[in-house]
């Protein structure tokens, strides 16, 4: 499995990246957003999983490509008396 393992503390990023490709994963780390994305826009590096403590937000002209198909409603089940 490809993994982009994004940590902005060098020494925690090389234990988890040891550690993951201990277990067989093939892991390409990031230390910043900017690291993150260049990985992820390279269609010759597939990934398949993100570990991640940071918050990824995108462009605010970004479009999403999927919308939810369902919107959750809260609907009550009891009247108060």
């Amino acid at each position: 499995m490809n993994i982009l393992f994004i940590e902005d503390e060098k020494e925690l990023a090389a234990t988890g990246v040891a550690q993951l490709e201990f277990k067989g994963h093939n892991v390409f780390p990031a230390y910043d957003t900017a690291e993150a994305r260049a990985v992820l826009d390279n269609p010759e590096r597939p990934v398949h999983f993100v570990i991640t403590t940071r918050s990824i937000t995108e462009p605010a002209n970004h479009q999403p490509t999927h919308q939810p198909t369902h919107q959750p409603t809260h609907q009550p089940t009891h009247q108060p008396t």
